[in-house]
């Protein structure tokens, strides 16, 4: 639902933020009510938010629908000692005022009208027109799980690592979602091996660019997302070495095939920012044979858009 405003220069400026979310539908909401096709499935609410007086004793929210016939008819007049009112319009083109009432619940001034349409809500099983896109980026260590390099270095865990991802999302049907996304990540290779009296240190660096085929499930009534991706890519480790006490060998690099698996969950936290805690796995084709496989867990955040 978007809001267009008009020019005010009274002293009450008014804010519009208004957030679209889906509530229980045995909540009580004033107001005439909008449910998706099919039963059982929930209302769709809409939140309107205001910059509140800081005297006022209660505010006035007048809304009207504009009618087939081009003249406005009110659906609804509500008094809130909130900042915020909750309300459910079916998708059509509105007006609105906020009017507010001071301590002697006198009206500080008359309102104006303010433009408000509420666009369609898609109807499930019908994929949404136009991408969704996504950019994160977070903290993303290695844990190593098998292959013979790891059972030969000391090192459990890699902690320096991080990871950015973009992506888009331009199919939907009900509460899934589905698309593509480009990740890049970074880890810092640093291990001991010892036998006997020898040893030396083995440290190098790792990136790597996939490419993942993405499924979203949304929540209905939760701010929270699930997701679940596959795919492969390429792997770069590079200026990889060994070195002891009394030798240094020389860098080494190789570019390695790999494919990658994992699960995360997006929390939503205001607006389109979000949280991101997830797991992956990745398995390198190395030319050695030491084929290593890593868990990487992921912690974030990002913004869709």
């Amino acid at each position: 639902m978007d809001a267009k405003s008009v020019p005010y220069r009274g002293t009450f400026p008014l804010l519009l933020l208004i957030l679209s979310t889906v509530l229980p539908a045995q909540e009580k909401i004033p107001g005439d009510g909008y449910t998706e096709e099919g039963g059982g499935k929930p209302r769709i609410f809409q939140r309107l938010s205001w910059v509140p007086e800081e005297y006022a004793l209660r505010y006035e929210v007048r809304i009207e629908q504009l009618s087939p016939e081009g003249t406005y008819r009110p659906v609804l007049q509500q008094s809130t000692g909130e900042d915020h009112l909750v309300v459910s319009l079916p998708p059509g083109i509105y007006r609105y005022s906020v009017g507010s009432y001071d301590l002697l619940d006198r009206p500080v001034e008359a309102p104006p009208w303010m433009d408000l349409t509420v666009a369609p809500w898609p109807a499930a099983g019908v994929p949404v027109k136009g991408p969704a896109w996504y950019f994160s980026a977070g903290y993303e260590p290695a844990v190593p799980i098998h292959g013979q390099l790891n059972r030969i270095l000391d090192a459990n865990f890699y902690p320096l690592g991080v990871c950015i991802r973009f992506g888009a999302l331009p199919f939907r049907w009900g509460n899934f979602s589905t698309g593509i996304e480009t990740a890049a990540g970074y880890i810092r290779l640093s291990s001991h091996y010892s036998q006997g009296d020898a040893g030396f240190t083995v440290s190098g660096h790792f990136t790597d660019l996939r490419t993942h085929l993405v499924f979203q499930f949304h929540g209905q009534t939760l701010p929270v997302t699930f997701q679940m991706y596959g795919g492969g890519g390429l792997g770069l480790v590079f200026n990889f070495q060994k070195t002891g006490p009394d030798f240094k060998a020389p860098k080494t690099a190789g570019l390695f095939p790999l494919v990658t698996t994992g699960l995360s969950a997006r929390w939503h936290i205001s607006g389109p920012w979000y949280l991101a805690l997830g797991m992956e796995y990745l398995f390198i084709f190395s030319q050695d044979k030491t084929n290593p496989g890593y868990l990487r867990p992921h912690i974030g955040g990002g913004i869709r858009f």
